[in-house]
């Protein structure tokens, strides 16, 4: 079947990839703070850690976790706009803080909780910086060759027990 390009099939053409673009971003970005989403997330931690194995390229996965984000969706003063605020903010800090290092990838990894993926960056890399914020939790886990960590899976999951560790530091009213 041979189609004839005229004027009216490069728009209908430009259209439908217009159309697809945007539904790439929906599957891609989270809508509320533009940040890659979880399923991004989960290939790039794969991509991350094959990467460290078999090219012995070192990374660090930040996670950060929002403080108080339950009762500041819950109060009369503050609300779910405030609390979406508070998302918002968190994402803009975190890509202005570490973008600029280079290879760095930010993501919304589900309703309050963030993660930073540096390739190339390791503990004493880390310390370094100032990680400190007071709306947010931050904990990390360096990723090097030879590592203890089995699978992309148990980077995560050791993340999540330091996360835990740490939000019980915090007092009751913010660790939600």
């Amino acid at each position: 079947m041979k189609m004839e390009y005229n004027e009216e099939n490069f728009k209908e053409l430009f259209e439908r990839l217009s159309y697809l673009r945007e539904e790439v971003k929906k599957y891609k970005y989270d809508s509320l703070t533009g940040l890659r989403q979880r399923r991004d997330f989960d290939d790039t931690l794969n991509r991350r850690f094959e990467a460290c194995e078999f090219e012995e390229i070192p990374f660090a996965f930040i996670f950060a976790d929002a403080i108080g984000l339950h009762n500041l969706n819950r109060s009369p003063d503050g609300g779910y706009e405030a609390g979406n605020q508070l998302l918002i903010s968190i994402g803009k800090r975190l890509k202005e803080r570490f973008e600029p290092l280079g290879k760095a990838d930010v993501f919304r990894i589900s309703g309050d909780e963030f993660g930073v993926m540096l390739t190339g960056c390791d503990e004493n890399n880390l310390k370094d910086m100032d990680l400190d914020c007071d709306m947010m939790s931050i904990v990390y886990v360096t990723v090097k060759p030879g590592s203890c960590f089995p699978t992309p899976s148990s980077v995560f999951k050791a993340a999540d027990k330091l996360m835990i560790a740490a939000k019980n530091s915090l007092p009751k009213e913010d660790r939600s």
